[in-house]
Parts: C-alpha cells; structure tokens; sequence
C-alpha cells in the first residue's frame, strides 16, 4: 500500500461546471482497498479545496470494469458536484489474496 498523487489538467475558465472531455487518467495500482479523489480550483497564489470522494476498489476488482458518476463532498460534508470515473482492472494477478477471496474474478 501507499500513497501518490496523479493530477489532471487545469481546466481554465471551465466556471461552475467544467468538462474535461474524456480526458484519462492512468495508474497503476495492487492491493489497495480504495481511491480517493480530491478536486482543487487552481488560483494564483492558493488553491481552494472543492470536494472529494473515496471510492472503493473492490467492485473493479470483481467486475474487471467499473464506470460510474461520483458525489464529491466538501469539509462539511456537504454536496459539491460529481466527477464521472471508470477503471478497468488489467492485471487481477496483482491481486492480494484475501482480496481474490472476498471478491473472485
């Protein structure tokens, strides 16, 4: 297990409801139980935490394909819009064991 960042584009002057057109992003990951994403406005000077949402990986695991809306929440655990995700898992071998118990392929 550990932590990394992966970060997307900065969508300027995407206002309240940017798109980003199907952009991908890739990584790599074994044995981990779930993902976290974190969306920022990108300012000059500091940037502003928007929302985020943990996203558990166990049904790409099982499914092998996982596509999916996503409610992000502030620090107040409030509603701050959605992010569309999909993952797809292309090495089940990666795999801990307990995990190809809980969830066989």
């Amino acid at each position: 297990h550990g932590s990394f960042d992966v970060r997307s584009k900065t969508h300027n002057g995407g206002g309240k409801t940017p798109q980003w057109s199907n952009e991908k992003l890739t990584v790599s990951v074994a044995d981990h139980e779930d993902l976290e994403i974190t969306c920022w406005d990108e300012d000059m000077g500091s940037d502003d935490f928007i929302g985020s949402a943990k996203i558990s990986l166990y049904d790409v695991y099982k499914a092998g394909f996982v596509s999916r809306w996503i409610s992000l929440v502030d620090k107040k655990k409030k509603p701050a819009g959605e992010v569309n995700v999909a993952f797809v898992a292309r090495n089940p071998v990666g795999i801990a064991d307990e995990v190809k118990e809980k969830y066989p392929l």
